[in-house]
Formats: C-alpha cells, sequence, structure tokens
C-alpha cells in the first residue's frame, strides 16, 4: 500500500507575517527532524462555531539547533513567535495542505535523556480573531459587505500582493513571467482593462500552467475562460485555504490527525 509523504516548513526568514511567505530555502524543510505531528481542528456543534485550528509537532534537538538561545548553528536568530509554518502531504502524485498557520508557542526540555524541543501553532482563524480594523474618521466612507471583509482578511494577512499580469486573447493565457503558480492554485483578478470574460468578483482556478503563462478555469481542472480581447490587470493567489467556513473541508477532517516521523 502506498502512503503519503509528510513535508514539513517553517518559513525561517520571514519579516512580515501577513505574507506572502517563502518556504523554498533548504534550512526551511525541517522535515528530517520531525518526530511528530499533531494537527487538530474541527467545529464545535454544541456551539456551532469553528475554532482556530492547532498543530503541535515535537522535533529532535539533540544538536541544539532549535533553542531560540542558540549561538551557534544555521538558525542563530531565526527562532522566534510568529513564524509561517505549514505541513503538506504528497499522494499520488499530488500535494495536499494539511496545516498553515503560525507558531504561537515553543517548549524546550533541555535534559540529556528528552532531548526534544515542542512548537506550537495555530492557524489563520486565531489571526481573524486578534484583528482590530479601525476606521479613519478624516476619511469616512461607506464599503460593501465585501470590501469590508476583505479590508479585515487583508489585514490579517490572508491575501498575497497584487500581481501585474497581461492577457492574451490568442491562446487564452495570462501572462506572467516566472508566476510561480500550479495548475489547481486559485486567484483573482482585478483592473480597469482585464476582458469582459473576467470576473473581478470571481476565484479562478489555473489551468495548463507554464513557466511565464497560465490559464484559468472556473473549476478546478476544468475548460479555460476564453478571452474575446487582450487586456491588463493585476492578479493575487489565494493561498491561505485551510479553514472553509461553507462547511467542506473543516467540517469533516478529523477532529485530531496525527503522524510519526515522515518518510
Amino acid at each position: 500500500m502506498t502512503l503519503p509523504v509528510y513535508s514539513v516548513y517553517i518559513d525561517w526568514d520571514c519579516t512580515n507575517w501577513a505574507g506572502p511567505h517563502d518556504f523554498t530555502q533548504a534550512i526551511d524543510d525541517i522535515t528530517a527532524d520531525v518526530q511528530h505531528v499533531r494537527i487538530s481542528r474541527g467545529k464545535e456543534r454544541d456551539a456551532d462555531v469553528y475554532p482556530a485550528a492547532t498543530m503541535e509537532m515535537i522535533l529532535e534537538n539533540s544538536s541544539g539547533r532549535y533553542y531560540p538561545t542558540a549561538v551557534a548553528g544555521d538558525l542563530v536568530g531565526k527562532i522566534r513567535l510568529w513564524l509561517p509554518v505549514k505541513v503538506t502531504a504528497d499522494f499520488g502524485g499530488s500535494t495536499y495542505s494539511l496545516f498553515y498557520g503560525y507558531i504561537n508557542r515553543i517548549a524546550a526540555y533541555p535534559i540529556i535523556n528528552r532531548q526534544n524541543i515542542y512548537f506550537y501553532a495555530t492557524d489563520g482563524t486565531d489571526l481573524l480573531s486578534k484583528t482590530i480594523i479601525v476606521q479613519d474618521m478624516d476619511a469616512k466612507s461607506v464599503l460593501s459587505d465585501g470590501k469590508a471583509v476583505c479590508q479585515v482578511l487583508n489585514a490579517a494577512g490572508w491575501k498575497t500582493p497584487d500581481v501585474p499580469c497581461t492577457f492574451q486573447e490568442a491562446g487564452d493565457t495570462v501572462t506572467k513571467n516566472g508566476h510561480g503558480l500550479q495548475n489547481g492554485d486559485r486567484v483573482m483578478f482585478k483592473g480597469s482593462s482585464i476582458p469582459a470574460a473576467v470576473n473581478t468578483f470571481t476565484t479562478y482556478y489555473v489551468v495548463f500552467k507554464a513557466d511565464n503563462t497560465f490559464k484559468v478555469s472556473l473549476t478546478l481542472g476544468g475548460a479555460a475562460i476564453e478571452f474575446a480581447t487582450d487586456g491588463s490587470g493585476y492578479y493575487h493567489q489565494i493561498i491561505r485555504r485551510e479553514v472553509d467556513f461553507d462547511g467542506g473541508d473543516i467540517t469533516y477532517f478529523p477532529q485530531t490527525f496525527e503522524f510519526n516521523k515522515p518518510t
């Protein structure tokens, strides 16, 4: 039987917790030191609320690499709270996101027969509960519900920056050199010169991606949207998608999910 291959990453050089985050450095992959991971999330059915997902992981730390006070090693000065952390699983040729959150507590046990360190994290729901939006009383304006929600999400770091792009009628492609998107990623567009077929309030799925171009579909793996004209505008990737408030993933995800040292 083929088993999933789990991976754990921490963006050690993150300077802006609101993102975007980069997990591509060699030191970001801490999978080899992971002893155990436990992810808990779900719906409190009696209260009808969705608490923040939590993640606990135990790291092998006999070298002292993960001590916040370490004075030697490749992580000196990098061990701190609110660093982004993600857990993924590779299975059947696809990569699945199991957890995306932020470290909020570190517990070390520097004794000879217990050379482990514990990292605890919560997901973006916890950040939303801590986010405060202040109205500028000198710049009063009436916001639609959608724009108001977007301001809260942006303040909590749930939106990536707007990326300039162009649209080509020939081939129905979106061009951005080195975009880094993958098939199945979700994006939204904005701008006054985007093709009429593109709705700024719609989430699209990336399909037929190449190094510098991609197409978009209304459904995962579906048919590409056809553009009647060329155009230009901006897109942003929707990457913090671990919590599904419409009763999908978070409701049916096991209350507790855990695995031992990844292989």
